[in-house]
């Protein structure tokens, strides 16, 4: 096998493994962070955010050309050429950067538009700080890449990125158990796409022995027009004994998972007057 095909299958091996993380990631984090903000900031949010594609718009395709470049000094084995190229690209970010930085806090103190006051406000300037602060990181990872992938280091930044990926999940974790609170709805957000099913299981003494039994089943959903999750009682307790008895029929996306995990969806079916035998 080719040197150059064992940095390429590790490097794709790794960006295989970062993918599907990154967006589990979104999908949780997004609408956490949303939802715990609140609906009165949530404009805020996404107009600080929105500022983002400023970086891009400067760069120039600068990237793309100083890729080019190194990788055919590079291959020249001209040392002197690439330290050029990377001297030029850094201060051209550089340069690039403190623009960046510039106009971010310009916007930040004196082009907000009124309607954001208070904390839509200071939510707003924090986030424009964020941005300011970490522009100069996107010109040295551009750097760091170019000259990466010229020497043929496939697999050196997807590795990085993965790393970076966890980091952010672990400050993520880090911080709710440091005390760090969220929203009621946030919570119940977060309930609702971590949990399927409650299972309420109940016992009793029969007079000889402590019999356990299922008297309710619930399915539970993220919040719909309440902040509380929405709940579909699927079984409910019946007659005497209270056991659970079939009530209500599962969402389709959760039939789907059940009946693929082997669910006979049959014990959702009774019959008329068929008399009350419930779950065990």
């Amino acid at each position: 096998m080719p040197p150059v095909l064992g940095p390429l299958w590790r490097g794709t091996i790794w960006l295989a493994l970062k993918a599907p993380l990154q967006v589990i990631i979104a999908f949780w984090s997004v609408p956490l962070v949303q939802h715990a903000i609140g609906a009165e900031a949530n404009g805020a949010y996404v107009f600080a955010w929105g500022f983002g594609f400023i970086q891009f718009l400067l760069e120039f395709g600068m990237g793309a050309a100083l890729q080019r470049q190194v990788t055919y000094a590079w291959t020249r084995n001209d040392h002197d050429a690439v330290k050029r190229l990377i001297a030029c690209g850094t201060t051209f970010y550089a340069a690039m950067a403190l623009i960046q930085m510039i106009a971010l806090l310009a916007i930040a103190y004196l082009g907000l538009p009124p309607q954001f006051q208070g904390e839509s406000r200071r939510l707003i300037v924090g986030l424009l700080w964020i941005q300011a602060l970490s522009a100069p990181f996107f010109g040295l990872l551009t750097v760091a890449s170019t000259v990466l992938l010229a020497a043929r280091r496939y697999d050196v930044l997807p590795r990085l990125d993965l790393v970076i990926t966890i980091l952010r999940f672990a400050i993520l974790i880090l911080g709710l158990r440091g005390g760090l609170t969220l929203a009621e709805r946030a919570i119940h957000i977060l309930v609702g796409m971590a949990v399927d099913l409650v299972v309420h299981v109940r016992k009793r003494h029969d007079g000889q022995r402590t019999v356990r039994y299922v008297s309710e089943v619930l399915e539970v959903m993220p919040p719909a027009d309440t902040d509380r999750p929405t709940v579909n009682r699927l079984f409910l307790p019946e007659g005497p004994a209270g056991r659970a008895a079939a009530a209500h029929t599962p969402s389709s996306q959760l039939m789907e998972r059940l009946v693929g995990a082997g669910f006979n969806p049959g014990l959702l079916e009774r019959p008329q007057g068929a008399a009350a035998g419930g779950w065990r």
